[in-house]
């Protein structure tokens, strides 16, 4: 499968994971991956050519001072929900609940009181309506940290899980969406960090895979 490279520098690349690939030292041999997307999630991430860049990047990313923005489209209109949950009209809202492995259903995560602290700041971008009156929501996520399944659990806490997510939509419902997309949407649609030699800003960007902009035009 072709991994197409976004940038590049002496020390580290960034490229566009696809989908159905794990985020380890196979995806591209020779460079050790700096953070982790799911096995479904597709988009930016950043890869060090050694030890040492992998080190110094990812003290940006526990200090917090990686941006990752990834776009995901979600059952449900989402604004009603941000209305009656957080009382507000805006497009903006923050989810700040801690996630941890659910108790109950270990190979999921879950909000549970004790769990790491978990901030993710959400943009409605848009809500659309399919030929079966279905609503659904496109939004834009900005994570502040970096748990394990984070966008997925905090959407799906408030109603709104990610289209085809099998995970925490259920099976029943993703199967329309598994049947045209074999995945769920959500992509890392862009990131920016700090060079760690050179101090540089270093920002790149991502489109929507194919697959993703046609399902969303579909429902649209």
């Amino acid at each position: 499968m072709e991994i197409k490279t976004l940038y590049s520098s002496d020390r580290y690349i960034v490229v566009d994971k696809p989908c159905g690939l794990l985020s380890d030292n196979n995806l591209v041999l020779g460079y050790l991956p700096c953070h982790r997307l799911d096995r479904e999630t597709s988009g930016c991430i950043v890869l060090a050519k050694d030890q040492e860049t992998k080190d110094l990047i990812q003290i940006e990313f526990k200090s917090r001072k990686v941006r990752k923005t990834y776009k995901t489209l979600v059952y449900g209109d989402i604004r009603k929900t941000v209305a009656q949950v957080f009382g507000s009209k805006s497009d903006e809202f923050t989810i700040n609940a801690p996630v941890s492995r659910n108790p109950v259903a270990k190979v999921k995560f879950a909000i549970v009181k004790d769990g790491k602290d978990s901030v993710t700041d959400f943009i409605i971008n848009d809500v659309v309506t399919d030929s079966n009156n279905e609503k659904f929501s496109l939004i834009t996520c900005m994570p502040k940290t970096g748990r394990t399944h984070q966008i997925r659990v905090h959407l799906s806490s408030i109603g709104h899980p990610v289209v085809g997510d099998q995970m925490y939509a259920g099976e029943k419902r993703s199967i329309e969406a598994r049947e045209e997309m074999n995945r769920m949407y959500l992509h890392a649609s862009a990131i920016e960090f700090i060079d760690p030699y050179t101090n540089e800003l270093i920002s790149v960007s991502c489109p929507l895979p194919k697959l993703l902009s046609d399902f969303l035009v579909k429902e649209d």
